[in-house]
């Protein structure tokens, strides 16, 4: 009589748990624990992540290799006693993104830097710009989204930080040259208009304007831009009221016919 005796196996199982780090799976598909009976192989798909790259797929045991993980071929040596869980991790390399500098108006040197996501921006050179204080970088155009070098990089896409500036202020000085004015300064922005000049007044003189030197310049009127980048004086011309026709013959000094001149005509040519 010939006696067999049976052998048995037992049959393993494992749970394989997914830790995407941060991503997000792929549409469609299981990333919770699964339990596997007897399976040494099967598809993984990649996750996605803001701003990174996924490199690959660590497993605390097995391979993954082109999407396909591997338990191994000795499976009969593993403890799955011991090894109730597979953890397979995915890893990431962060992205680096063009940053471009927008001085807003302003120039810049060296406009065109590389930042990587979840980095930090630089300390970057600060722009110029004639009549105005620069402020700092932003991320938007309003200012609203100020960043320094410990702002934190989020934004998955080139982009660009915008220059913010500040019109600066001047002192005006008001000489009325022998009238009287109030206020004798005024505070202007450059950019902006005068818009605040005060009409001084002078005994039997007709107010004529402001200009920017007592016999020579030009005038500056309330609608014109401030274009001034420091404090600067302003004087006040005066025709009189009460003057007689005057005789004038040199002609090198007249254009008015050469007979005669009222001293408002004799102004406008000597001013």
């Amino acid at each position: 009589i010939v006696k067999f005796t049976a052998q048995w196996k037992v049959p393993y199982s494992y749970k394989i748990e997914f830790d995407l780090n941060g991503g997000v799976g792929a549409e469609g598909k299981n990333y919770s624990t699964q339990t596997y009976y007897e399976k040494t192989s099967f598809s993984v798909y990649n996750p996605t992540k803001e701003g990174y790259t996924f490199t690959n797929w660590t497993p605390e045991a097995g391979t993954v290799v082109d999407n396909i993980y591997r338990l191994g071929n000795d499976v009969d040596n593993v403890d799955f006693t011991d090894l109730a869980i597979v953890n397979i991790k995915a890893n990431w390399k962060a992205n680096d993104y063009i940053l471009t500098l927008d001085a807003n108006g302003g120039t810049v040197v060296d406009s065109i830097h590389t930042v990587t996501y979840d980095g930090t921006y630089d300390s970057y050179n600060d722009p110029v710009r004639t009549g105005y204080t620069f402020k700092g970088w932003s991320l938007t155009e309003d200012g609203k989204n100020m960043i320094d070098s410990n702002t934190v990089v989020k934004t998955a896409a080139d982009h660009k930080l915008y220059a913010i500036w500040e019109a600066n202020t001047y002192e005006v000085t008001l000489y009325p040259r022998g009238g009287s004015v109030n206020p004798t300064t005024i505070t202007v922005t450059f950019g902006d208009t005068y818009k605040e000049l005060p009409t001084p007044t002078k005994n039997k003189h007709n107010f004529y304007g402001w200009f920017t030197d007592e016999t020579a310049g030009v005038q500056i009127k309330n609608e014109d831009t401030v274009l001034i980048i420091e404090d600067t004086n302003l004087y006040a011309r005066w025709i009189p009221t009460d003057a007689e026709f005057i005789q004038y013959s040199n002609p090198t000094y007249t254009t008015c016919d050469n007979v005669a001149c009222t001293l408002n005509e004799l102004y406008q040519i000597f001013k």
